[in-house]
């Protein structure tokens, strides 16, 4: 029987990419996808086979950068409500009386998932692109660096405001419950996108956990990229898509392997114009975007902010990292590397030239790093992927008939 599914999508790459694989497979099994997302990523979903709902974003206009850094830390989670509120409403001129089947959302969207799904009583799938918490771990609290003692259910420090928009956001849709219960109630169906052998506290998570690990589909949209025959060991260096506005950052790797005998791919996405680093030397490429995973077929060692989505991509061809967290979520992912052995951490003001040669170089001749990789890339391909993936949300769908 063929199912309407409705999925949400925050105007980030990180939060929509991920589950393009799922959007492509359940849409082969004869299902319909309508994806609410932002004006920038519609053509993306689109090409995955879905109806784009576009809806108006300001998560894409504001300095995330600053934001995801800024002293106050409910500045970030007031921002996702409010894109939470936004695709509601967008939601809602769409579909009118429709009631889709179910609903897959973006942990970054749970407002509006959760409401929803309660308003028209219908099944619902968390989508988790990083870390998912239960009530031996909190990814939040691992972001703010709340003690860890505390009570993982528990709302850190500082989040009063988000709480009472959350409260009154509740209200307008009926719902009577505590804005911090809601929050930080654990899903009774969690879709995770990475293996568990790298999740925190992997060995505490139940059966309402499906760590299916990354669903790598098509990336035709970024692009053609083929190996040069030089003969030189490979590394690809990249911020990811949203922080990525450091050209000095980018002159540094450039001048790091400047007459060394390695290849280097830099992706700068829109963040700087690649003509800001000037002449390059002929070992060096630099594009806005290329297929990463294409690239790290054949790399030695990824230089990555530490996103999840980079981080499992590199995983999948099993490569280590050198690690330059950008903000409070990656901070955790650099910690997790640097403890299982995946890779090495730098922080952002210890960059040079010479320290990210250094890095690189180090990291490449790490026995113990690229055997902890290649092992955990094992795990990764044994997770199962985007087939196993629809089938948990088909099979989950199905026992809500």
């Amino acid at each position: 029987m063929s199912r309407h599914f409705l999925f949400f999508g925050i105007a980030d790459h990180g939060h929509v990419l991920p589950y393009l694989a799922l959007v492509e497979e359940l849409v082969a099994r004869g299902h319909r996808v309508t994806y609410v997302t932002s004006d920038d990523l519609a053509d993306t979903v689109t090409g995955a086979g879905a109806t784009a709902v576009r809806y108006e974003s300001r998560y894409d206009k504001v300095d995330s950068f600053e934001i995801a850094n800024h002293q106050d830390a409910s500045l970030m989670p007031i921002l996702l409500l409010e894109e939470s509120i936004s695709m509601m409403r967008a939601t809602a001129e769409h579909l009118g009386d429709e009631i889709p089947d179910a609903i897959a959302y973006d942990i970054a969207s749970f407002h509006a998932g959760r409401i929803l799904g309660r308003k028209w009583n219908r099944p619902t799938v968390e989508l988790n692109p990083f870390y998912a918490s239960n009530e031996n771990f909190s990814y939040l609290h691992a972001m703010m660096e709340f003690d860890d003692e505390a009570d993982a259910a528990a709302v850190p420090p500082d989040m009063t405001p988000w709480l009472d928009r959350t409260g009154a956001l509740l209200a307008e849709n009926g719902i009577d419950e505590h804005p911090g219960q809601f929050a930080m109630a654990i899903h009774g169906f969690n879709l995770v996108h990475i293996p568990q052998a790298f999740q925190f506290s992997g060995e505490t998570f139940d059966d309402r956990f499906k760590f299916v690990g990354p669903c790598l589909g098509s990336r035709h949209f970024l692009g053609e990229w083929k190996r040069p025959e030089d003969g030189l060991p490979l590394v690809l260096i990249s911020l990811g898509t949203v922080f990525n506005k450091n050209p000095e950052f980018f002159k540094a790797a450039v001048e790091a392997f400047h007459g060394r005998p390695w290849h280097v791919v830099i992706t700068v996405g829109d963040g700087i114009d690649p003509a800001e680093l000037g002449e390059l030397p002929a070992n060096v490429e630099v594009h806005r975007w290329v297929p990463h995973l294409d690239v790290l077929e054949h790399a030695a060692v990824f230089v990555t902010h530490g996103g999840m989505g980079s981080v499992q991509e590199a995983l999948y061809w099993g490569r280590p990292m050198v690690v330059i967290p950008q903000s409070r979520d990656q901070r955790p992912t650099a910690r997790n590397i640097s403890d299982r052995k995946l890779g090495v951490t730098l922080r952002p003001a210890d960059v040079t030239a010479e320290s990210l040669y250094r890095a690189v170089a180090e990291t490449a001749e790490d026995t113990t790093l690229r055997g902890n990789a290649a092992e955990m890339r094992e795990q990764v391909r044994q997770a199962g992927g985007t087939k196993r993936a629809a089938d948990e949300v088909l099979a989950h769908v199905d026992s809500h008939r």
